[in-house]
């Protein structure tokens, strides 16, 4: 792993804790998980040849509506698609 991965690394963590302190629901169980899983989505990519789609967070805006701490879940999967745009220049 090089320095930009591992620094990459690091400031997804910062800001995935930083998006489970500012929830709004603070009483929803295993919100933890469920922000990893949004962002483990976003980050989620399909390849046709050598093109990559960011099909995860594709099937967010598509499938998913979560009810509770729904800008939380949108941030998470916001990070995931900047890790993905992130990775395609590195």
């Amino acid at each position: 792993m090089d320095n930009l991965g591992i620094l990459e690394f690091f400031v997804t963590i910062v800001l995935l804790v930083l998006v489970y302190q500012k929830r709004e629901n603070k009483e929803e169980t295993k919100m933890g998980w469920k922000i990893f899983g949004y962002w483990f989505l976003g980050t989620f990519k399909f390849y046709i040849n050598t093109f990559s789609i960011p099909l995860g967070f594709v099937l967010y805006l598509l499938v998913m509506r979560p009810k509770t701490n729904i800008k939380t879940k949108r941030y998470a999967a916001l990070i995931g698609l900047a890790g993905f745009i992130i990775n395609l220049f590195l």
